[in-house]
């Protein structure tokens, strides 16, 4: 398929110039195209002749539109980015709060964000998978605790919010998060925290589409 995309352009190419050398010849064929003809008709030939360059004139102009401003205009964009906190727990544990932001940078609304964050814990004996994270606290959650945000327009932001519980046998956890929506576009994100309680908030490495 990606090739067939990547030499579109030449066969339409190929195929209108192909039926152009094709019509000329049909009207050389019946006479219709000789050196009588085209005398006879001069002045029709001209204004033809004035119309033609006007259509190349215009969809030169189309196809340069589009050429330079095909996912610029009408594209959809993202950035997204994770804030884990990490809290000391009662019970010896360690609580860590996140938050997932999801800004819409682009022209066009982003219908159906599907937010997900992967759990790697760091232990003495290497990392282990922790699964993913598919549900999110809100205040207007669904009965199937699924979320509700089903569209965030051009220049807003959209917040997720979870939090996740370790033992303190975990020294690191490595959060991976994705976003995806009806269009298939796919943000991703990461960033790795200590397991314990630290000055600050841990920021997320970067990630945009």
């Amino acid at each position: 398929m990606s090739r067939f995309v990547r030499w579109r352009g030449h066969v339409i190419v190929g195929l209108t110039t192909l039926a152009f050398v094709l019509a000329v010849a049909n009207l050389v064929k019946a006479d219709y195209l000789t050196w009588d003809a085209l005398a006879a008709r001069r002045d029709a030939l001209a204004a033809a002749a004035s119309i033609v360059t006007t259509a190349v004139l215009l969809t030169g102009a189309v196809l340069s539109y589009f050429r330079f401003f095909r996912g610029r205009t009408l594209s959809v964009r993202a950035e997204i980015s994770l804030i884990a906190i990490p809290l000391n727990a009662p019970d010896g544990r360690f609580l860590h709060t996140l938050t997932l932001q999801l800004k819409n940078v682009g022209s066009m609304a982003i219908w159906d964000p599907v937010p997900r964050i992967a759990i790697h814990a760091h232990t003495h004996s290497g990392v282990e998978d922790r699964g993913i994270i598919e549900h999110w606290y809100d205040p207007l959650e669904a009965p199937d605790g699924r979320k509700r945000i089903a569209v965030v327009d051009a220049g807003e932001t959209a917040q997720f919010f979870t939090h996740q519980s370790f033992p303190p046998t975990d020294w690191a956890v490595t959060y991976i998060a994705t976003v995806t929506c009806d269009t298939g576009d796919v943000w991703k994100c990461a960033s790795t925290v200590a397991n314990g309680a630290p000055a600050g908030p841990a920021l997320n490495d970067g990630g945009d589409r």
